[in-house]
């Protein structure tokens, strides 16, 4: 569940196209304590944490694409 808490802003470091979605990238400035399949608000859409060292990934599908901006 999410608390609505801004905790930090990042930078978006890469944006990959997958072929079924994109991998979206993250700067990871600050030392969290993420873990493989947490989730994460980015600009208001729920993602699921897929890589956590040295940058944050995200994996986003395409109906998630076309549901935001």
């Amino acid at each position: 569940m999410f608390t609505g808490l801004v905790e930090t802003k990042e930078t978006v470091s890469s944006v990959t196209n997958t072929g079924n979605g994109i991998r979206l990238s993250v700067t990871q400035k600050d030392d969290f304590d993420l873990k493989l399949g947490e989730s994460v608000s980015v600009n208001g859409v729920c993602l699921t944490v897929i890589k956590h060292k040295g940058e944050i990934s995200f994996d986003v599908s395409p109906e998630t694409i076309k549901s935001t901006n």
